[in-house]
């Protein structure tokens, strides 16, 4: 997996990074809850798939799945893996394209900035 450092230096020519999130701790309380819910709906589930479908039998795929999403907790659990959102715009551009909000040219007024006296 790139570094941020790596992947910041990829975009940061082309875009604007507007937000960065890392969902990895989160993600081990995901996989675990996806797992307890396979778990609960296997039973259901293996009477609707026809045997010959999976990669493995019937029988081995719920071991399988569970190790396979187990091991994937575990990973984000020992901080391992990150997973992240990143939020990019184009250079000079805002969130969803918009550009930033600017006042109006010879007004004094800096963006973001009332042009109203304080208390009134």
């Amino acid at each position: 997996m790139p570094s941020p450092a790596t992947l910041s230096l990829a975009f940061e020519d082309v875009f604007l990074l507007e937000d960065w999130h890392n969902f990895g701790a989160d993600h081990d309380r995901t996989l675990v809850s996806w797992n307890a819910r396979f778990a609960a709906a296997w039973p259901v589930l293996q009477a609707r798939i026809p045997e010959g479908s999976l990669p493995c039998s019937l029988q081995a795929f719920p071991r399988v799945w569970r190790y396979y999403l187990l091991c994937c907790a575990a990973f984000f659990r020992a901080r391992q893996g990150q997973l992240w959102q990143l939020v990019l715009s184009p250079q000079g551009r805002g969130v969803n394209g918009r550009s930033p909000p600017t006042a109006p040219s010879g007004s004094g007024v800096r963006a973001g900035k009332s042009p109203c006296p304080p208390g009134s």
